[in-house]
């Protein structure tokens, strides 16, 4: 395909036209892959966040009123880098995620570690919403100061249990 100016590929963009989306690609895939290599990115990851940072570019152009005097090449490295970050950002989150989840489960787990009676009165306070009045009717305690006592002696086992663990 022969060169395309600026003002050809922009305008082309705003019509949609496949070939100006077939002459990017084949005129900055490499580069952008070269690029995207020395930052670490696997060649196997390269085609999707290449195709993201082109799309991204192409709804920039016919969203926008984008000036025709901008360098397409320069853009869509510019785009290409921010399609870089996002894609570590959802990498860090998706770890996160991950961790959050795994420590969501020892927790769980902790939980299921306690005593039966403690397990019931956090149970109550946390998932049934009890106050300690209620607390104090529902298991029988002398009083509403003795449940706050309960429920905070039961947090502090289950807290303990769980520094244990994770700790590990």
């Amino acid at each position: 395909m022969a060169k395309l100016s600026n003002k050809e590929i922009i305008s082309g963009m705003k019509n949609g036209s496949r070939e100006v989306l077939f002459y990017l690609s084949g005129r900055y895939f490499q580069s952008s892959r070269r690029w995207l290599r020395t930052k670490g990115i696997r060649d196997s990851d390269t085609p999707s966040l290449f195709s993201d940072a082109v799309i991204r570019f192409l709804r920039d152009v016919q969203q926008r009123d984008f000036p025709e005097q901008i360098e397409p090449g320069e853009y869509l490295f510019s785009t290409l880098k921010n399609q870089l970050k996002d894609h570590r950002l959802m990498r860090v989150e998706g770890a996160s995620d991950e961790h959050l989840e795994r420590q969501l489960e020892i927790v769980a787990d902790c939980f299921s570690i306690l005593e039966t009676t403690s397990r019931q009165i956090l149970a109550a306070y946390y998932a049934d919403g009890l106050n300690f009045e209620q607390l104090a009717a529902r298991f029988n305690l002398p009083n509403p100061v003795v449940a706050e006592f309960e429920v905070d002696k039961s947090i502090k086992q289950l807290d303990q249990i769980v520094k244990a663990r994770l700790a590990v």
